[in-house]
């Protein structure tokens, strides 16, 4: 099996917790292999949070959604660990919508830190307690 430099690098630099084979990128560039950027995470916490990775459609900010028969813009967020879509509050603009995703995906991604605090380094974790959701 060909390995990929990021497999690489976090194979040979992390601690990895049992059931834990995706490469996730903190700062979201797969381009940037850094050891301290890199951490290992099982394939059902990756899928949940892809849409991390995408493009925001309609150049809406990430998270944000638009109904059309309400022509009001909504907030969709998945929490780490979850399948479950929630729908947030209805707003009149997209970035109403988006600074309540904001608060909440912020605080999902706090919980995560703490929840994974001693199955991952120290670094890994300070940079989880600065992750700022941006929307774009």
């Amino acid at each position: 099996m060909k390995k990929t430099l990021d497999r690489l690098t976090a194979e040979h630099f992390l601690i990895k917790p049992i059931g834990c084979e995706s490469v996730w990128h903190i700062d979201r560039d797969i381009n940037n292999n850094y050891y301290k950027n890199t951490m290992l995470a099982n394939c059902k916490k990756k899928h949940v949070n892809r849409s991390k990775w995408s493009e925001p459609k309609e150049n809406l900010p990430l998270g944000v959604r638009y109904n059309d028969s309400m022509k009001k813009y909504y907030g969709e967020i998945k929490l780490c660990g979850t399948n479950n879509v929630i729908k947030l509050s209805y707003w009149d603009t997209p970035e109403e919508a988006f600074e309540e995703y904001q608060k909440i995906k912020q605080a999902d991604v706090l919980l995560m830190a703490a929840k994974y605090k001693n199955k991952v380094r120290k670094h890994i974790y300070d940079a989880l307690l600065k992750v700022k959701v941006k929307a774009y």
